[in-house]
């Protein structure tokens, strides 16, 4: 998480996946700089992969078996939300929500061979100003 503040903010952790939004409502930076923060946080999630495995590297638990196979997926997704006060916490409502979540459902995985990758919306592409080959 450290490595995509100031400019994304934890919004909720649901099962593997991490769901952020623009800092400030507004992502004030450009594609380039979004996909140097992937880069970024995908970096340091391999470098702590990595480190658990040379410190578990003599378990033979299932859990530490896990850990080479473990990969993060990033989707952007660009539209209008709104952030609700529910029992003490900011949940992001709006049509744009529903359709990231559905967006995590997809066959990336099988139609490429790759656990880990950056799914980029139409609507965050133009927003970002990036290519369909930009990834």
């Amino acid at each position: 998480m450290d490595r995509i503040a100031p400019t994304f903010r934890l919004s909720e952790i649901e099962g593997d996946a991490v769901f952020g939004c623009a800092a400030d409502d507004r992502l004030n930076c450009d594609g380039a700089t979004v996909l140097q923060i992937i880069r970024s946080a995908y970096g340091g999630f391999r470098e702590r992969i990595d480190e658990a495995m040379v410190h578990h590297h003599k378990h033979d638990c299932e859990a530490c078996s896990i850990l080479p196979t473990l990969d993060l997926k990033f989707l952007l997704h660009h539209g209008p939300l709104v952030v609700h006060r529910i029992a003490g916490r900011e949940r992001l409502l709006g049509p744009a929500v529903n359709l990231t979540h559905r967006l995590l459902k997809n066959s990336v995985s099988q139609r490429t061979g790759r656990r880990g990758y950056l799914f980029t919306s139409d609507e965050a592409a133009e927003q970002l100003g990036l290519s369909k080959e930009a990834g």
